[in-house]
């Protein structure tokens, strides 16, 4: 892990670099996992790239969380929208953002689907979907 790559706000390009992250040491900081895969026993939260699909359109973003997922994040041109199961208003406020983004009439965002290709030690691939945050269907 190199301290160079420390970000409090992560972007689509950094995940190009690097497909996992971890919070540091502080918990203020997110640093790559650069050298090796991690097991899911490694650290409590990762941030993972990944790629959504819901309602007919494609996002690139990533996951947050350990094996189940409680926030995530869409990178759409050269925004950030985020989302997490523990603020009402955050999800709201980004619903919105992202109607606005896309310049397009509201739709059902959930549920969304996930894939990743980003590789742990314990085999599977990470995938599934959110429904209201909550993983309703995933393979690991």
């Amino acid at each position: 892990m190199e301290k160079l790559s420390r970000r409090k706000i992560l972007s689509k390009s950094d995940f190009e670099l690097y497909p996992i992250w971890v919070w540091d040491e502080t918990r203020e900081y997110k640093i790559p996992i650069t050298n090796v895969k991690p097991s899911w026993d490694d650290f409590d939260t990762f941030f993972i790239k990944a790629k959504f699909q819901s309602n007919n359109h494609l996002f690139n973003g990533y996951l947050v969380g350990n094996k189940t997922y409680y926030a995530f994040t869409l990178f759409i041109d050269s925004e950030i929208v985020k989302f997490n199961a523990n603020s009402e208003s955050l999800n709201k406020i980004s619903l919105s953002k992202l109607f606005h983004i896309l310049n397009c009439k509201p739709f059902s965002l959930f549920p969304i689907e996930f894939t990743s290709e980003a590789a742990f030690k314990e085999p599977g691939r990470i995938s599934g979907t959110l429904d209201d945050f909550t993983v309703v269907s995933d393979k690991k």
